[in-house]
């Protein structure tokens, strides 16, 4: 099994919906032996997936009932094989406080097919329907291409 789990400042929105979008593409695609998580690195005790960022990934036909409000621990960051920051903000305070971190650290838009020379960071929607939708476009291409490098 390898496990994926993406990162950001607050898993609540972008971070949630990375992991949703790329585990049901893994799915749709025939891969199951990924495991793929999401957590922040201040989040907010009972914090929700808002309704918004749900319809977003369930008209797509995945499932987000799985992913809940989880920070980001030393057993979580020993157990992945890979960590997704959604920003260089993210990578930075990951790779400071967790030493085992270093080596399975990637910034979601590395993952770009033709990426640019300057990486853009992920932005945290708002919890209403097209700040959601905006910011699963920005990631899509990105999680689509890493979708068809993890099948191979």
């Amino acid at each position: 099994m390898v496990h994926i789990i993406f990162v950001c400042e607050s898993n609540r929105i972008a971070s949630k919906m990375a992991a949703a979008y790329l585990a049901g593409k893994l799915k749709s695609l025939g891969a199951t032996e990924f495991d793929v998580q999401s957590a922040g690195l201040r989040v907010r005790k009972g914090d929700g997936m808002p309704p918004a960022a749900q319809q977003v990934i369930t008209e797509l036909g995945y499932d987000c009932g799985w992913l809940g409000a989880k920070p980001l621990d030393l057993k979580d960051v020993r157990a992945s094989d890979l960590i997704v920051c959604l920003s260089a903000a993210v990578l930075k305070k990951v790779s400071d406080s967790f030493f085992s971190a270093r080596g399975k650290l990637i910034h979601i838009m590395t993952q770009l097919p033709n990426r640019p020379e300057t990486l853009r960071d992920v932005f945290e929607p708002r919890s209403n329907l097209e700040s959601c939708k905006n910011c699963l476009a920005m990631m899509r291409p990105a999680l689509d291409n890493m979708a068809e490098k993890l099948k191979e």
